[in-house]
């Protein structure tokens, strides 16, 4: 997936800001607001993995549960029942990006399902 990042099942975003030459990110799919950047790809990458053992070790810290990514989402009736919803919200058929992150997923949601009843 371009524009991602992921470290012990954490998802971080890239952007790029010309003006200041700096690449930043936070990490995706979870409330907190944990940010990162570098003046390169390494020292972003390198930042973002700090960033979330920060994370996690503040929480262990704090005694709070980390959050984690969790989605659980039955594929096949996703793309038949929503087929519309993603005509009319400009989704081509042949765009898969969106659907292959959510496959990507699927296997990580399946394993914890169990897990979060």
């Amino acid at each position: 997936m371009k524009d991602m990042m992921e470290y012990k099942n954490y998802y971080g975003s890239v952007h790029y800001n010309d003006e200041d030459k700096l690449f930043y990110g936070k990490l995706e799919f979870i409330q907190p607001l944990v940010t990162y950047e570098g003046t390169d790809v390494h020292g972003l990458r390198k930042d973002f993995e700090g960033a979330v053992d920060d994370y996690l070790e503040l929480c262990k810290e704090e005694k709070i549960e980390p959050e984690e990514f969790f989605i659980y989402c039955d594929l096949n009736n996703t793309v038949e029942k929503h087929g519309a919803a993603d005509q009319h919200a400009g989704v081509k058929a042949n765009d898969n990006s969106f659907f292959d992150f959510l496959r990507a997923m699927e296997c990580a949601g399946d394993k914890d399902k169990d897990h979060k009843d």
